[in-house]
């Protein structure tokens, strides 16, 4: 394969279409020149040649002047084809921020029925708030583990944010928090600001660090997880999923303590 062949490849990879690759390689070769004179050194007939520099002049890849009735056709540099770059990636962004918007709906729509549970995935802080909103839905009990350190020292933010909602429409939590007694110490003193008129249950035990908070609610199982560097959130729709973790939070719950 010669250079410009390669050249060619590797333009119409860059989403250069029909003639583009050629008419432009050969344009920068021979900077500002008519389109025939393009036509004539590649084998292509004048029309298709001054169609395709007109839809490069519009892809900011080539410039395009008048003089003497005659339009000149000007290849710019090489590094506008990043502009291909942009354009190409902010419409992948603008799909990604369309499917984001809309996947919710596509899973409303999702067979019930299927022998594999729903699972639903998100990354970043607006994705721990979009699970967490998700609880709020029917208003059901909530039951919850907790890693108590994370909850003060990473996400206490969303913590504030989530209470508030959660007072607001009174839904009430049993959880099983992974404390010690200078961490409930440090809650406290951070959660007194908050309004407490829903009768939250709470039980502890004192595990190593989990680096997740998990709930069930309204058959499903969802968890957040705090380590850093590795920040994702999932929603697992499933009775079955459910009932098994339900299962575990019950036995934990009877073998807990009430107070540290």
């Amino acid at each position: 394969m010669t250079k410009i062949e390669k050249l060619k490849e590797m333009l119409n990879n860059f989403g250069f279409e029909n003639y583009e690759s050629e008419v432009y390689l050969e344009a920068l070769k021979l900077w500002t020149v008519p389109a025939s004179l393009i036509a004539k050194n590649i084998g292509i007939s004048r029309t298709s040649v001054r169609y395709t520099c007109e839809n490069l002049v519009k892809k900011w890849l080539m410039l395009e002047t008048t003089k003497w009735n005659t339009k000149y056709f000007t290849a710019e540099t090489p590094n506008k084809i990043k502009n291909l770059l942009i354009v190409e990636k902010n419409k992948l962004e603008e799909k990604e921020k369309k499917l984001q918007n809309n996947i919710d709906d596509l899973y409303e729509i999702y067979n019930p029925y299927t022998k594999i549970p729903k699972m639903t995935f998100y990354e970043w802080i607006e994705g721990a708030k979009k699970i967490l909103l998700d609880h709020l839905k029917d208003w059901n009990k909530i039951y919850s583990f907790i890693d108590m350190e994370w909850i003060i020292n990473f996400f206490w933010e969303i913590q504030e944010w989530y209470s508030k909602k959660r007072e607001y429409i009174k839904i009430s939590k049993k959880n099983i928090i992974s404390s010690n007694e200078n961490l409930e110490k440090k809650f406290i003193k951070k959660y007194k600001n908050l309004k407490q008129n829903i009768q939250d249950e709470v039980k502890y035990i004192e595990w190593k660090k989990l680096y997740i908070v998990s709930y069930l609610y309204n058959w499903k199982f969802s968890y957040i997880t705090l380590k850093k560097w590795k920040f994702f959130w999932v929603i697992i729709d499933d009775e079955e999923f459910y009932n098994y973790h339900k299962t575990i939070f019950d036995y934990i719950w009877d073998k807990a303590n009430y107070k540290l």
